[in-house]
């Protein structure tokens, strides 16, 4: 199964912004960016989740067409990975992007990113999501 590590690194009460790594063996590959709310105790569509493990299942999103969802998170359901540049464009949600920005905070040409990450992971329906909080810098 493909493995995804989202490695935290900037946040404040604004924000929360790190970096995705598509693992494949022993070798260890930065990809993307990623945006999402300040953490707020796991509270639905207005914080980031906790750091943990989780298994991401291919959906098929009103909104967002095809994506993927994490699941298994305590307490929240419909957490995507798509598109969108600031905290006000996701709802718990993981927003995608191909640079960034913590002085604004933002990440950059987010729908680029999006078709990436789904490109890389073409003909995957699941892959296992591991999430880890670094110490963290404020952002700008």
């Amino acid at each position: 199964m493909i493995e995804i590590r989202l490695q935290r690194d900037v946040r404040d009460d604004r924000v929360t912004m790190g970096r995705l790594y598509l693992i494949d063996g022993d070798v260890e590959q930065a990809w993307l960016y990623t945006l999402e709310n300040p953490w707020l105790d796991n509270k639905p569509n207005i914080s980031c989740i906790p750091a943990g493990r989780y298994i991401c299942r291919r959906t098929v999103s009103p909104t967002y067409g095809e994506t993927f969802e994490v699941t298994d998170v305590q307490g929240r359901t419909h957490i995507l990975f798509h598109w969108g540049n600031y905290v006000g464009n996701t709802m718990g949600c993981i927003l995608l992007g191909t640079t960034r920005d913590p002085a604004v905070p933002a990440v950059w040409n987010s729908r680029t990113a999006h078709t990436e990450f789904m490109d890389e992971l073409y003909g995957v329906e699941q892959f296992t999501l591991e999430i880890v909080d670094d110490d963290y810098q404020e952002a700008a």
